[in-house]
């Protein structure tokens, strides 16, 4: 059996791991650094975590439901954001700017959702584990 530490780090490696293809092929494609790809992910997060939580929604079924809800906060960035930038002519610079500003709005509706999540429904957002809904594949 593998020890808890080392699963639990190779878990947080894969995750990781996912994160940087995501930026990575997000780059490629575009040729623009996106600064708000943490906040996509964060914000996922915490939709997973409000669908678990609250509405009581298996944690196996709120994450697909939580990457369609970043997919379509990613999907506001290009067609407010970027495509009207870019259909100006906008440098990569601007672009580069355009996503920094947008992940500052994000990171700030992330922790206004974390203070009404721990005032309304007194949810700790820091530390938590969804361990509990874990099943053993192999004994």
């Amino acid at each position: 059996m593998m020890p808890p530490m080392l699963r639990d780090a190779a878990v947080f490696s894969c995750l990781l791991a996912l994160l940087s293809t995501g930026l990575t092929l997000t780059y490629m494609t575009t040729k623009v650094p996106n600064f708000a790809h943490g906040s996509f992910a964060a914000m996922t997060t915490y939709i997973t975590l409000i669908l678990v939580k609250i509405l009581k929604v298996n944690p196996y079924f709120s994450v697909g439901l939580g990457f369609i809800l970043g997919g379509v906060i990613a999907l506001i960035l290009y067609q407010v954001i970027l495509k009207p930038l870019l259909d100006r002519g906008a440098s990569y610079i601007v672009l580069m700017i355009a996503t920094i500003g947008y992940d500052m709005i994000l990171y700030s509706l992330i922790n206004i959702l974390a203070d009404y999540l721990n005032r309304t429904y007194k949810i700790s957002t820091r530390l938590y584990i969804l361990k509990s809904y874990d099943f053993r594949v192999f004994h």
